[in-house]
């Protein structure tokens, strides 16, 4: 439907006030009841139709593997987030205060050298 609408928006010369364009289906309704949009698809170059109706295919296509993927990713996160959260604070409820020591050390250690930080400097390289 909206990809019709747009072929008659932009191949003619037809203006659509915003109170027509409020109701994107009445609108298509009325335009294909009266054949309008046959006639301007019939007046277009066939091959730029095809194209035109390939490319927004292929967008489509794309645009639901990617929603597909990314929402199985994310899907997958959400599920195995309490078992990996259970399983942390089981690691973490299992060390000694010594370990807690070691592990607040390392942190103001990594923190104090620039690991993570714009404190780490590059070295120049040596040509041996």
């Amino acid at each position: 439907m909206y990809f019709n609408l747009y072929i008659v928006y932009f191949y003619t010369n037809l203006n659509f006030t915003d109170k027509q364009k409020e109701d994107p289906a009445k609108l298509y309704d009325q335009m294909e009841s009266n054949g309008l949009i046959t006639q301007v698809i019939a007046h277009m170059d066939e091959d730029e139709y095809a194209n035109l109706l390939t490319y927004l295919e292929t967008i489509r296509d794309e645009t639901l593997t990617y929603k597909n993927t990314a929402g199985a990713v994310l899907q997958t996160i959400v599920q195995d987030l309490p078992r990996n959260a259970a399983a942390a604070a089981e690691i973490v409820n299992s060390w000694t205060p010594e370990q807690f020591d070691q592990v607040r050390r390392l942190a103001q250690m990594a923190n104090a050298t620039g690991m993570n930080n714009d404190k780490v400097v590059d070295f120049p390289q040596t040509n041996e």
